[in-house]
């Protein structure tokens, strides 16, 4: 039996939340010992967030009633890794859901960061060759241009924050599928 206590994340009262799993039930009770989720061990992988889990280390659940997410824990998040990475050691199933998700999330991370990335470089380019003074239209569009300027460099660098999270997920798979094959 595996057993810790944790508290939610934005979450003034600081009360424990009890999250606990065997073999057969994993289970997640409130403060108030009322059971707040209860599930097979075996389908409860799918439950957990693996993007909070892995990359911001919190235990993050999906519940019916929205998601719970706890703060950190050391011991609580690298119980869950174990835990959900035997669950998708026997599960082809959702790994594929998953390979198939990160793919797409890579994608699209990678689409945003050139289409943040290239004008924003063309524009610098441009701006770095530009007439000195710059063209009466450029005095008066200024603001806007900056505005413009921001959030292309925004989305860039937001598409490379989602194409790496969208990798990683990809590898994690892979070395669990590899650890399978060995």
């Amino acid at each position: 039996m595996h057993s810790h206590k944790l508290i939610r994340e934005k979450d003034p009262s600081k009360a424990e939340w009890s999250l606990e799993w065997d073999e057969s039930v994993f289970r997640l009770k409130g403060p108030d010992g009322q059971t707040a989720l209860e599930t097979q061990s075996a389908q409860a992988h799918r439950l957990i967030e693996l993007q909070n889990l892995y990359n911001f280390l919190r235990v993050s659940l999906v519940t019916p009633d929205g998601s719970l997410t706890f703060k950190r824990q050391k011991a609580a998040v690298s119980d869950v890794r174990r835990f959900v990475e035997a669950g998708l050691r026997s599960d082809p199933d959702y790994r594929q859901q998953i390979r198939e998700r990160s793919r797409r999330l890579a994608w699209r991370g990678l689409t945003m960061f050139l289409g943040g990335g290239i004008p924003f470089a063309l524009y610098c380019w441009w701006a770095s060759w530009a007439p000195n003074p710059p063209p009466r239209l450029f005095r008066w569009v200024g603001p806007f241009i900056h505005l413009a300027l921001l959030f292309l460099l925004g989305l860039a660098i937001a598409g490379m924050s989602i194409s790496w999270f969208g990798f990683t997920q990809q590898m994690r798979i892979r070395r669990i599928e590899e650890d399978l094959s060995s």
